[in-house]
């Protein structure tokens, strides 16, 4: 054990200092100034030990600091509930839908495929230290959030104990289930419990109904009580390298085929029917033909997306209507969040795998040929593509906009302009956000055939996620905020157009 220990903390040590080595390389103004040679210099090598070292501790807390402002925090806002029990109410539910959806024994990673398989480390020593040290890198999160936000909540120590305690209790007995019974779990019964344990957590303090103090504590406690059993039934499981074995079956070459790019060549997600045609000609023949081979691919998950936005948008109108209350307070939420929908608004945004798809199944062969990079084609299938991916992010941008426009009418806002702004707010930010991740696809071509991002691409999506969640913070006016989103919409697509047209046939290459 002791061996296993000290190897892995070696290779995950060395292979994060070869990725921050590789990730400073990649950006801009470094990839120049750092040669490959470098790898084995000791000085480059403690100055990315040391970013490494401060990057994974800063993941810790980052993570649940961001964790807590968007579920937490900002839902903790609304309600006029005791702010104490309520946070307890909330964060116990959350904590089982996390149980429910958030809980590996052995997550699929290159660390992982290099220990097993190439060093032929074992497998139940490996798995049980990589579990438990995903353990104490939550609880050492937990630890820190309840430090800092616990006082708010009236949580003294013994409270935050027995919480962080219950936590880890939770996510072993999930870890056991899921080890032994990952196979048998209902993939439907699991969306169905976790809809039910979200709108328990939100909408029960709308109504002013929240878990007294000792509930969650008392749930905690047997949970504590109980864990032993299954942490002996872990460690005594005998199957650890069958399933590891199983588990890696899925990385071919050292990548994952069933994450990231390979994910997007699995020939299930593409059509084989040698009957799809077009009667378009040039670009348009071959973006629609593409788009109609992966049709699956594109559209499945927009239309996952409109049914769970239709079903949550039917139980809260369901709700409001049992309830029969004054919903003036919910008019006031919705015509105030509306900033808030910039967030959500990204997170739902397909753009990412549609240029993952386009890079994978068409561009990185396209690529090779000069006449593929000419400004005027580059822009031609650009604006093919554009159309094509605003087409897969509008259905959830209208299915949202109807849901909140029929929330209005239930509370008996009958003025068009509120109807107007939410239909125009969401649809420009859906328009926006597909702008931005093409853009980015041309401009950047983060991707080689090994599915790795570049540097610069990274920094950028984090200082757009880091924007979208500065917006949740925010509070204008429908109108103003409407007619300002639309106006930087229009201006972005312009800047866009010429941004890919001007630097497009220098900047849209394949990388080695």
């Amino acid at each position: 054990m002791k061996r296993t220990l000290s190897f892995t903390f070696k290779l995950q040590v060395a292979y994060g200092v070869n990725t921050t080595y590789y990730t400073l390389k990649s950006l801009p103004l470094l990839k120049k100034i750092l040669p490959s040679s470098l790898y084995g210099a000791l000085k480059l090598k403690r100055l990315c030990f040391i970013i490494y070292i401060i990057y994974s501790i800063l993941a810790i807390f980052l993570s649940k600091i961001i964790y807590y402002l968007l579920f937490l925090y900002l839902p903790l806002r609304a309600y006029h509930t005791d702010l104490g029990a309520t946070f307890l109410h909330i964060f116990f539910l959350l904590s089982l839908i996390g149980a429910l959806i958030n809980t590996n024994v052995f997550d699929l990673n290159m660390t992982n495929y290099y220990a097993i398989n190439n060093f032929r480390l074992d497998a139940k020593e490996y798995i049980i230290i990589s579990f438990v040290h995903g353990l104490v890198r939550m609880a050492l999160g937990y630890l820190f959030l309840f430090a800092i936000f616990g006082y708010l909540y009236g949580l003294n120590a013994f409270y935050i104990i027995v919480i962080i305690l219950g936590l880890i209790s939770l996510k072993v007995m999930a870890a056991y289930f899921k080890l032994c019974y990952e196979e048998k779990i209902n993939g439907k019964i699991t969306a169905f419990l976790v809809l039910v344990f979200l709108s328990m957590a939100y909408l029960l303090p709308l109504r002013g109904y929240v878990m007294p103090n000792l509930i969650p504590l008392f749930f905690y406690v047997l949970l504590i009580i109980s864990v032993y059993p299954f942490i002996m039934k872990l460690f005594n499981y005998r199957n650890y390298h069958l399933y590891a074995k199983r588990k890696l079956a899925k990385f071919k070459n050292g990548l994952d085929t069933n994450k990231g790019l390979n994910k997007i060549l699995s020939e299930r997600n593409i059509s084989e029917d040698l009957t799809i045609t077009s009667d378009q000609k040039g670009f348009a023949y071959l973006n629609d033909l593409f788009i109609k081979r992966h049709k699956k691919l594109l559209y499945q998950a927009s239309k996952r997306q409109c049914i769970f936005i239709l079903v949550l948008f039917g139980f809260v109108i369901a709700l409001c209507v049992y309830l029969k209350e004054d919903l003036g307070e919910l008019r006031a939420m919705i015509l105030t969040y509306l900033p808030y929908f910039v967030f959500i608004m990204y997170s739902l945004n397909r753009g990412g795998e549609f240029c993952k798809c386009l890079f994978m199944n068409c561009d990185h062969s396209l690529l090779s040929y000069a006449f593929f990079k000419k400004p005027e084609n580059l822009l031609k299938l650009f604006k093919l593509r554009l159309l094509e991916l605003v087409k897969v992010n509008l259905y959830p941008a209208l299915c949202i906009s109807v849901g909140l426009s029929l929330l209005l009418v239930l509370c008996k806002d009958m003025h068009f302009l509120d109807h107007f702004i939410i239909y125009l707010t969401l649809i420009s930010l859906s328009i926006f956000f597909s702008i931005h991740h093409l853009t980015l696809y041309y401009l950047l071509e983060p991707y080689n055939l090994e599915g790795i991002k570049s540097a610069g691409f990274i920094v950028i999506s984090l200082f757009t996620y880091a924007i979208c969640v500065f917006f949740m913070f925010l509070r204008y006016s429908n109108l103003v905020f409407g007619i300002l989103i639309s106006l930087f919409c229009i201006l972005y697509c312009l800047f866009a157009y010429y941004l890919v047209y001007r630097f497009g046939p220098k900047t849209f290459k394949l990388k080695r």
